[in-house]
């Protein structure tokens, strides 16, 4: 399921910022080849977050975390999934929520569950982070996606009903 909460400009502006910043961390192994970069969404981006978390998740978030991944030509993101009991920073992940933030590129199809998931510029998603996931090779330019991971100790005790 995907909402169009976010419009072009604002995910120009959420690109802009995130090479603004230019503190990306190039992330290689045998599974995957992305960059990405770390920092506090704004007030405005934050709430509209925590605000879906509410609506779809019914959970109530206190933290929001968020990150820009970028995918340059033959970068990719192998099969996996985000929730590792093995480390410290995901042992608690609950749920990946993923924002398209441009158009310009080839390849890098996004799967869920080994099934092609389409989504548009400004599109919201949100999938356990316990289900597969992937990203496939960028053949041309470069993607860009927001990623906000809600974890167990980033939620009230109480859901909302």
């Amino acid at each position: 399921m995907t909402n169009r909460l976010f419009t072009e400009n604002q995910c120009k502006d959420i690109i802009k910022k995130a090479e603004e910043l230019d503190n990306w961390s190039h992330n290689i192994s045998n599974n995957f080849s992305y960059n990405i970069v770390t920092f506090n969404s704004d007030k405005y981006i934050s709430d509209i977050i925590t605000d879906y978390c509410s609506k779809y998740l019914k959970l109530n978030v206190l933290n929001i975390n968020m990150g820009v991944i970028k995918y340059k030509v033959n970068d990719y993101m192998g099969r996996h999934y985000d929730r590792n009991s093995g480390t410290d920073f995901n042992k608690d992940f609950l749920y990946n929520i993923n924002v398209r933030l441009n158009d310009e590129f080839s390849g890098g199809e996004f799967y869920l569950k080994d099934k092609i998931f389409e989504s548009k510029v400004g599109d919201v998603y949100h999938y356990k982070s316990t289900e597969w996931h992937e990203v496939k090779p960028i053949t041309n330019g470069v993607r860009y996606i927001a990623l906000f991971y809600i974890r167990e100790r980033d939620i009230g005790t109480n859901k909302i009903i």
